[in-house]
């Protein structure tokens, strides 16, 4: 992974999928700035930033867009 590169969710998906990066570095490099969200989601949870946090997290946030899609939020 190219540092100090934008990438786009699908690339990062990508990325993660290929094997070239970590679930959290998807989350680090999210265009959508998920990292300190992670950070604090973490915290809350007592649990150290890991893998099995950041799946955690990527299922919170997979059920946040259900919502708001059910919802039309989205």
């Amino acid at each position: 992974m190219e540092r100090n590169k934008h990438y786009t969710e699908d690339e990062l998906v990508h990325l993660y999928q290929d094997g070239e990066i970590t679930l959290e570095d998807l989350i680090e490099n999210h265009p959508d700035g998920w990292f300190d969200e992670y950070i604090d989601y973490c915290a809350s949870k007592g649990v150290d930033p890991d893998e099995a946090a950041a799946l955690d997290f990527l299922d919170r946030k997979n059920r946040e867009l259900e919502d708001a899609l059910a919802e039309g939020r989205a």
